[in-house]
Protein backbone atom coordinates (compact mmCIF):
# COMPACT_ATOMS: atom_id res chain seq x y z
CA UNK A 1 0.00 0.00 0.00
CA UNK A 2 1.34 3.31 -0.93
CA UNK A 3 -0.19 6.42 0.71
CA UNK A 4 0.57 10.24 0.16
CA UNK A 5 -0.32 13.62 1.84
CA UNK A 6 0.24 16.57 0.07
CA UNK A 7 -0.36 19.93 2.18
CA UNK A 8 0.75 23.40 2.05
CA UNK A 9 2.71 23.02 -1.37
CA UNK A 10 2.74 25.32 -4.20
CA UNK A 11 1.36 22.81 -6.26
CA UNK A 12 -1.81 23.21 -3.92
CA UNK A 13 -1.46 26.63 -3.54
CA UNK A 14 -4.35 27.27 -5.91
CA UNK A 15 -6.70 25.16 -3.84
CA UNK A 16 -6.13 27.55 -0.47
CA UNK A 17 -9.31 29.02 0.65
CA UNK A 18 -11.67 26.77 -1.76
CA UNK A 19 -14.83 25.29 -0.27
CA UNK A 20 -16.50 22.90 -1.98
CA UNK A 21 -19.60 22.55 0.50
CA UNK A 22 -19.52 26.66 -0.50
CA UNK A 23 -19.41 25.60 -4.01
CA UNK A 24 -22.30 22.71 -3.55
CA UNK A 25 -24.47 25.52 -1.96
CA UNK A 26 -24.13 27.69 -4.86
CA UNK A 27 -24.05 25.41 -7.35
CA UNK A 28 -27.30 23.36 -5.75
CA UNK A 29 -29.35 27.27 -5.34
CA UNK A 30 -28.35 27.77 -9.25
CA UNK A 31 -29.67 24.38 -10.75
CA UNK A 32 -32.52 23.22 -8.18
CA UNK A 33 -35.45 25.05 -10.13
CA UNK A 34 -34.15 23.63 -13.48
CA UNK A 35 -33.93 20.10 -11.94
CA UNK A 36 -37.71 20.71 -10.51
CA UNK A 37 -38.30 21.84 -13.96
CA UNK A 38 -37.21 18.80 -15.67
CA UNK A 39 -38.52 15.90 -13.43
CA UNK A 40 -41.78 17.38 -13.59
CA UNK A 41 -41.40 17.54 -17.24
CA UNK A 42 -40.55 14.00 -17.44
CA UNK A 43 -44.02 13.01 -14.71
CA UNK A 44 -46.75 11.31 -16.56
CA UNK A 45 -50.14 12.92 -16.69
CA UNK A 46 -53.04 11.14 -16.68
CA UNK A 47 -56.67 12.39 -18.02
CA UNK A 48 -59.83 13.32 -16.46
CA UNK A 49 -60.32 15.92 -13.25
CA UNK A 50 -57.12 14.91 -11.44
CA UNK A 51 -54.93 14.52 -14.65
CA UNK A 52 -51.40 16.92 -13.43
CA UNK A 53 -51.71 15.81 -9.88
CA UNK A 54 -48.73 13.97 -9.98
CA UNK A 55 -46.28 16.22 -11.60
CA UNK A 56 -47.47 19.44 -9.42
CA UNK A 57 -46.80 18.04 -6.30
CA UNK A 58 -43.40 17.43 -7.27
CA UNK A 59 -40.74 19.35 -5.50
CA UNK A 60 -37.06 19.27 -5.79
CA UNK A 61 -33.83 20.33 -2.85
CA UNK A 62 -30.55 19.60 -3.74
CA UNK A 63 -28.53 19.01 -0.07
CA UNK A 64 -24.82 19.78 -0.66
CA UNK A 65 -22.99 17.47 1.73
CA UNK A 66 -19.39 17.84 2.71
CA UNK A 67 -18.29 15.80 -0.07
CA UNK A 68 -20.87 15.33 -2.19
CA UNK A 69 -24.43 16.27 -3.32
CA UNK A 70 -27.59 14.53 -2.96
CA UNK A 71 -31.26 15.46 -5.26
CA UNK A 72 -34.30 14.77 -3.37
CA UNK A 73 -37.35 14.41 -5.34
CA UNK A 74 -40.52 14.42 -3.57
CA UNK A 75 -44.73 14.31 -3.97
CA UNK A 76 -47.35 14.90 -1.64
CA UNK A 77 -49.20 12.76 -4.53
CA UNK A 78 -50.11 9.09 -2.28
CA UNK A 79 -49.68 7.18 -5.03
CA UNK A 80 -45.90 8.47 -6.31
CA UNK A 81 -44.25 5.70 -5.05
CA UNK A 82 -46.74 3.40 -6.94
CA UNK A 83 -45.93 5.46 -10.37
CA UNK A 84 -42.29 5.13 -9.67
CA UNK A 85 -41.79 1.71 -8.57
CA UNK A 86 -44.33 0.15 -10.07
CA UNK A 87 -46.90 -2.54 -8.74
CA UNK A 88 -47.50 -6.38 -9.06
CA UNK A 89 -50.49 -7.90 -10.18
CA UNK A 90 -53.07 -7.84 -7.70
CA UNK A 91 -56.89 -8.60 -6.56
CA UNK A 92 -59.57 -5.70 -6.25
CA UNK A 93 -62.03 -6.15 -3.71
CA UNK A 94 -64.70 -4.08 -2.60
CA UNK A 95 -64.04 -2.50 0.96
CA UNK A 96 -67.74 -1.11 2.60
CA UNK A 97 -69.92 -2.40 -0.38
CA UNK A 98 -70.66 -5.32 -2.22
CA UNK A 99 -69.29 -4.42 -5.16
CA UNK A 100 -66.83 -2.62 -7.41
CA UNK A 101 -68.44 -0.08 -10.24
CA UNK A 102 -66.51 2.48 -12.94
CA UNK A 103 -67.79 3.88 -15.73
CA UNK A 104 -65.61 3.73 -19.07
CA UNK A 105 -66.02 4.27 -22.98
CA UNK A 106 -67.55 1.00 -22.37
CA UNK A 107 -70.08 1.53 -20.24
CA UNK A 108 -71.03 0.98 -17.09
CA UNK A 109 -69.20 -2.06 -15.00
CA UNK A 110 -70.02 -3.87 -11.96
CA UNK A 111 -67.72 -6.72 -10.34
CA UNK A 112 -66.92 -8.69 -7.30
CA UNK A 113 -63.71 -8.48 -8.02
CA UNK A 114 -61.23 -7.21 -10.63
CA UNK A 115 -58.12 -8.79 -11.44
CA UNK A 116 -55.55 -6.00 -12.03
CA UNK A 117 -52.63 -6.78 -13.80
CA UNK A 118 -50.07 -4.24 -12.02
CA UNK A 119 -48.28 -0.92 -13.40
CA UNK A 120 -44.91 -1.05 -15.10
CA UNK A 121 -42.17 1.23 -12.60
CA UNK A 122 -41.60 4.62 -14.18
CA UNK A 123 -38.79 6.36 -12.56
CA UNK A 124 -39.09 9.38 -14.49
CA UNK A 125 -36.87 11.28 -12.00
CA UNK A 126 -34.24 8.75 -12.77
CA UNK A 127 -34.65 9.77 -16.45
CA UNK A 128 -35.08 12.97 -16.00
CA UNK A 129 -31.52 13.51 -13.82
CA UNK A 130 -29.59 12.05 -16.49
CA UNK A 131 -31.03 13.58 -19.57
CA UNK A 132 -29.77 16.92 -17.28
CA UNK A 133 -26.99 15.55 -16.06
CA UNK A 134 -24.51 17.40 -18.94
CA UNK A 135 -26.06 20.94 -17.70
CA UNK A 136 -25.71 19.80 -14.09
CA UNK A 137 -21.74 19.52 -14.79
CA UNK A 138 -20.98 22.13 -16.88
CA UNK A 139 -23.15 24.51 -14.13
CA UNK A 140 -20.96 22.79 -11.92
CA UNK A 141 -17.77 23.29 -13.50
CA UNK A 142 -18.05 27.01 -14.12
CA UNK A 143 -18.44 27.55 -10.42
CA UNK A 144 -16.01 25.78 -9.45
CA UNK A 145 -13.67 27.35 -11.99
CA UNK A 146 -14.83 30.96 -10.77
CA UNK A 147 -14.37 30.42 -7.54
CA UNK A 148 -10.84 29.00 -8.22
CA UNK A 149 -10.20 31.92 -9.82
CA UNK A 150 -9.99 30.69 -13.19
CA UNK A 151 -13.15 32.60 -14.97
Amino acid sequence: MFSFTESGSEQLSGLRGFRFAEVAAEWGARVEPRVEQAVKAQAPVGKGPGAGTLRDSIRVRILPGVADVKVECTSSAAYAGYVVKGTRSHDIRPRRTKALYWADGGGSHWARLVHHPGTKANNFAARALRDITPHLAEQMAAITTRRLGGG
